[in-house]
Order: C-alpha cells, then sequence, then structure tokens
C-alpha cells in the first residue's frame, strides 16, 4: 500500500505505530447486505491514482447492484447471514470484542413533498 500510494498515506512513528496497535473500545457495524472483495492486484497502474484505483480489488454485491457510481447503495435486500458471517468473524478473529450492531435491514429512500 505504502508502495502504490505514496506520499497520500501519512507516516507513523514506530511509538504511533504501538500506540494505536489492536486499541479500539468497541467496534460498531452498519450492516445492509454484504460486499465481497476479490483480488485485482493485476489491474493496470496507468491513468490518476485515486482511492479506488489503488485498492486493486473487485466488489461484489450480494443480491441486487447499486446503480452505477453511487456511494451508498439504496434498495437492496438485507443479508442476514451476511451480519452473522460478519459477527462470527471478529467474534474468531479478534477474541470476542463488543460489537454494536448500529444499523440493519433494508436499506430505502425516503422523500417526502414538502
Amino acid at each position: 500500500m505504502k508502495k502504490i500510494a505514496a506520499s497520500r498515506i501519512p507516516s507513523f512513528t514506530k511509538g504511533q505505530s504501538e500506540l494505536v496497535k489492536g486499541a479500539f473500545d468497541f467496534i460498531g457495524i452498519n450492516h445492509y447486505t454484504s460486499v465481497y472483495v476479490s483480488d485485482n492486484s493485476n489491474g493496470p497502474m496507468a491513468g490518476l491514482r485515486d482511492y479506488n484505483a489503488d485498492m486493486f480489488a473487485t466488489f461484489r454485491v450480494t443480491r441486487d447492484s447499486p446503480p452505477a457510481g453511487q456511494f451508498v447503495p439504496v434498495d437492496l435486500r438485507s443479508d442476514p447471514a451476511g451480519l452473522q458471517h460478519m459477527l462470527e468473524y471478529f467474534k474468531d478473529v479478534y477474541g470476542n470484542p463488543p460489537v454494536y450492531v448500529q444499523e440493519n435491514g433494508k436499506s430505502t429512500h425516503s422523500f417526502t413533498n414538502q
């Protein structure tokens, strides 16, 4: 990541890195659907480098695809199994930390004429 994003990533001293390593009080989750991420490290290096281009990843939404260019998908069906898998992952990998599900369900647009 440091090689690809270079100066866009801040540097930490060794002491700062040790200070924040493993430091959190709880994990908060907003879960509506699941997105699977695959390695795309063989992607092209040409062109403008930014957050999206530097990821070298391919994303797949579980059921419905969001409209092109839309950052927050709307009208996606909830994915309870995906939420369960994520909670089990945090339990198994991070030693069962405190987890708060802050938002969950089906995302929708709600507009009212005023």
